[in-house]
C-alpha cells in the first residue's frame, strides 16, 4: 500500500515539473519598458516610462527629443529580447527609435511574441485663437508647435483670449485650473504655460508667448485728380489701398468718399464716409459697401466711442458698431488717427430688419428728408429706412403715414394717463431699452436729453427696439472744448428740463418694472464687466499709444502724457459706476 501511495506521487511530482518546465519554456512576456535619464543624460531629463497595453508600448517623450541613439531598460520573461534580429540588452542597447520598431520577446521554446513600440511627443494637435471666440481679435490664429515655446505676434484689444485645442493628452492644465478647448480663458498679457498630462504622470509643458504689437493699418485714400474732399452730400471717386500690417489682410478697391457728421464736420480734422463700388469685408468686419471713418476730434484719447461701443458689446446691444483704430493718409497728406466702424444703415450685414422693417432716428438736427414731429411728445423721427425716395410720390405717401400711426400708436401708449399698465410693452422691448440705458448712463451721453442720434428699429410686426448706439462726442463728462471727464456725479438726464429727450425718456423710466430691470442689469454688469471694461481701455491704449503721438504732432489734441489721460479716463469710468449706484436707485 505504501508503495503504491509512493508511486502515486513519483507520477505527479514528475507531471508537475514536466507541466512546470513546459510553461516556463514558452514564457514570452514584457513586463516593463522605461527610459532612464541615468543612461540617456543627454537627451533625457527624467526617467519615461513607457506604458503597455496588449501588444503595444507606448511612450512619449518631451518634445524634440532626439530620438536617434536613446537606450532603453526592460524586465521580460523569457530568452531573450531582440529587435531586428539583434539581441537587446536592458539599459545598455543603444537603438534608433525615430522609426518603427518591433520588439520581439523568445521563450526557451523558440517561440515569440511581438511588442510594437509607439514613441510620440506629447502634443497639441491643433491649438488656434478663433476670431468667433474672442472678443477684439481681428482674425484667426492658427499655432503650430515645433518647440516647447512658441513666440506668435498678435493684435487685438482683448488679451483675455480663449483657446480652441485638440490633444493626445489626458488633461490639459494652465497653473493647476483644468482646460476646456473653446471655453476657458487665460491671460495672454504675461507667458502661459500648458501643461499636457497623460494618464501615466507623464507631463509635458508648452509657453506661449503672445507679442501684442501695436502697429495700426494705415489707410491711404487718393480722390481722383487730387480733389479735395469738400461737402457732405457729394460723393467723388477714389481709390482706397489699406495696408494691414501683417495683421489684417490688405486691401484695395475703388470707392468714391464724402464728408459726414454734423458738428465734427465743422472742425479741423473731419471725419468721412467711404462707399465702396461692391461690397467687401474690410480688416476682418463684415462685408458692405459703406463705411465711416470717424476723427474723434474732441476726444483727447482717441478712444471714446470705442470705449462706448466696448459697453454696448458686453451688454449684447444689438448692432453695436466695431471700432478698429487705423492712420488715414488723404492725397499724400498724413491726417492721424482715426476709427473705422460700420456705416448704420439697413442691411444683412449690419441692421438686419428684413426688406420691411422700419430704422428710425430721432434727431434735433431734423435733417433727412422724411420726417415728422410727433403729436404727443414732439419728438423728432427721422425715417432712414425705408428709403421712401425710391417709391413713387403716392406709395411713399402711403409708407410714410403707416410708419407715423405706428410710431404715433406706440408714443400715446406711453403718453398715457393708463401708463404703464397701457399695453405699450407690447410694442417696446424693454430689456433692450434697459441695455440701451447703461451705455448712456456709464458714458453720461447727455446727446439723449436732446435727443441727438437716437436710433431705434423694428421689425415688421416686431417691437421697437433701441439701437444701434450711436455718437458719443457729447458723453464722458465733455466740456464742449477739449475736455473730458470733468465730473464723474452728474446726472445723466437734466432736471426740470423741459428737452423733448429728457421728458420721454424719463416718462419711460416711470414704469416700476423698468427701474427694477435696470437696476438688476447694472448690477450684474458692474460685477461681472466693469473690469473687463477697465482691462480693454488698457489694451486699446497701448494700441493706439504711437500713433496717437502723430496725431498729437498734427492737430495738437491732448496731451504729451498720453499715460495720464488713459489713468484719468480709468478713474472717470470707475467712480462714475459707483455714482450709479446710488443715480439709479434714486430714479
Amino acid at each position: 500500500m505504501r508503495k503504491s501511495i509512493f508511486s502515486l506521487f513519483l507520477v505527479f511530482s514528475v507531471f508537475t515539473s514536466c507541466v512546470k518546465d513546459d510553461i516556463k519554456n514558452h514564457e514570452k512576456e514584457l513586463l516593463s519598458f522605461i527610459f532612464k535619464r541615468d543612461n540617456n543624460s543627454d537627451y533625457l531629463q527624467e526617467d519615461i516610462v513607457g506604458e503597455i497595453d496588449g501588444s503595444t508600448i507606448r511612450v512619449f517623450l518631451p518634445q524634440n527629443t532626439d530620438l536617434t541613439r536613446l537606450v532603453a531598460s526592460f524586465d521580460f520573461l523569457g530568452e531573450g529580447v531582440y529587435l531586428n534580429g539583434v539581441e537587446q540588452l536592458s539599459g545598455l542597447t543603444e537603438n534608433d527609435f525615430s522609426q518603427e520598431l518591433y520588439y520581439e520577446i523568445e521563450a526557451e521554446n523558440g517561440s515569440v511574441v511581438a511588442y510594437r513600440l509607439v514613441v510620440e511627443y506629447l502634443q497639441f494637435t491643433s491649438f488656434s485663437f478663433k476670431k468667433e471666440e474672442n472678443e477684439g481679435l481681428i482674425k484667426d490664429y492658427e499655432l503650430s508647435f515645433s518647440e516647447d515655446t512658441l513666440h506668435i505676434k498678435m493684435k487685438g484689444t482683448n488679451k483675455n483670449l480663449v483657446a480652441s485645442f485638440e490633444t493626445n493628452a489626458t488633461e490639459v492644465q494652465v497653473n493647476n485650473t483644468t482646460q476646456i478647448s473653446s471655453i476657458t480663458e487665460n491671460d495672454f498679457s504675461e507667458p502661459v504655460t500648458y501643461s499636457l498630462i497623460y494618464e501615466n504622470g507623464f507631463t509635458q509643458d508648452y509657453v506661449i508667448v503672445v507679442e501684442w504689437q501695436r502697429d495700426i493699418p494705415q489707410f491711404y485714400i487718393d480722390t481722383e485728380g487730387g480733389r479735395p474732399i469738400i461737402s457732405k452730400d457729394s460723393y467723388i471717386p477714389a481709390r482706397l489701398t489699406i495696408d494691414g500690417v501683417e495683421v489684417y489682410e490688405d486691401f484695395e478697391a475703388t470707392t468714391e468718399i464724402r464728408g459726414r457728421g454734423n458738428s465734427t464736420w465743422h472742425r479741423p480734422k473731419k471725419p468721412y464716409r467711404i462707399k465702396l463700388n461692391k461690397k467687401a469685408s474690410i480688416l476682418g468686419l463684415k462685408e458692405a459697401k459703406n463705411w465711416v471713418l470717424l476723427a474723434n476730434h474732441y476726444d483727447e484719447t482717441l478712444m471714446l466711442n470705442a470705449v462706448a461701443m466696448k459697453i454696448g458689446r458686453l451688454l449684447e446691444v444689438k448692432y453695436a458698431n466695431h471700432m478698429i483704430p487705423v492712420e488715414l493718409t488723404l492725397n499724400g497728406e498724413y491726417l492721424g488717427n482715426y476709427m473705422l466702424t460700420e456705416q448704420i444703415e439697413v442691411d444683412e450685414n449690419r441692421v438686419n430688419v428684413k426688406t420691411d422693417g422700419q430704422l428710425l432716428e430721432m434727431d434735433t438736427y431734423f435733417d433727412e428728408d422724411w420726417k415728422f414731429k410727433s403729436a404727443a411728445y414732439n419728438l423728432p423721427v427721422q425715417i432712414k429706412y425705408p428709403k421712401l425716395k425710391k417709391y413713387d410720390t403716392a406709395d411713399a405717401e402711403e409708407e410714410f403715414n403707416q410708419i407715423k400711426f405706428e410710431f404715433e400708436e406706440f408714443e400715446n401708449r406711453v403718453f398715457s394717463d393708463s401708463f404703464p399698465n397701457s399695453g405699450y410693452l407690447d410694442l417696446f422691448d424693454q430689456e433692450a431699452l434697459v441695455d440701451y440705458l447703461i451705455v448712456y448712463l456709464l458714458t453720461a451721453n447727455i446727446e439723449i436729453n436732446h435727443p441727438k442720434s437716437t436710433f431705434l428699429f423694428k421689425e415688421k410686426g416686431g417691437k421697437y427696439t433701441m439701437g444701434p448706439i450711436w455718437d458719443f462726442d457729447w458723453a464722458f463728462s465733455f466740456d464742449g472744448d477739449r475736455k473730458h471727464f470733468i465730473s464723474p456725479n452728474a446726472p445723466l438726464f437734466w432736471n426740470n428740463s423741459d428737452s423733448i429727450g429728457t421728458i420721454f425718456f424719463l416718462r419711460l423710466l416711470t414704469d416700476p418694472s423698468t427701474k427694477q430691470l435696470l437696476m438688476e442689469k447694472w448690477t450684474d454688469f458692474k460685477s461681472m464687466h466693469l473690469n473687463e471694461l477697465i482691462v480693454y481701455i488698457d489694451e486699446y491704449a497701448e494700441l493706439i499709444k504711437n500713433s496717437q503721438a502723430r496725431d498729437l504732432e498734427k492737430w495738437n489734441v491732448g496731451s504729451l502724457d498720453f499715460g495720464k489721460d488713459v489713468v484719468e479716463l480709468k478713474t472717470w469710468v470707475s467712480s462714475r459706476a459707483n455714482f450709479l449706484d446710488g443715480y439709479i436707485a434714486g430714479l
